[in-house]
């Protein structure tokens, strides 16, 4: 295993990949929750306020974990001229 140098452009490279994927993954879980939100609370009778607060509410609980899932989604997976890996401490190699 080679150690390769972070940069700039890597880092940005890295976080321009988890970045659109935490974009694509929390809008679409979002778009999905608030119509099948909106759709129970028309049918429930709850009032605008209310559906709004919920589906607030289920955007938290629905970004968060895509965020999550979009950065593990790239671990070990090829990002220009290097792979994020995780390594247990007693295995890496010193600087």
């Amino acid at each position: 295993m080679q150690l390769v140098e972070p940069t700039f452009g890597r880092a940005a490279l890295l976080w321009w990949s988890i970045a659109w994927r935490s974009l694509a993954l929390g809008v679409g879980g979002g778009i999905v929750a608030g119509v099948v939100i909106s759709i129970v609370a028309y049918f429930m009778g709850v009032g605008e306020e209310t559906t709004t607060q919920w589906a607030q509410i289920s955007a938290l609980l629905i970004g968060t974990p895509a965020c999550i899932y979009a950065a593990y989604s790239r671990i070990g997976k090829n990002c220009g001229d290097f792979r994020l890996v995780l390594v247990r401490i007693e295995d890496a190699p010193t600087a």
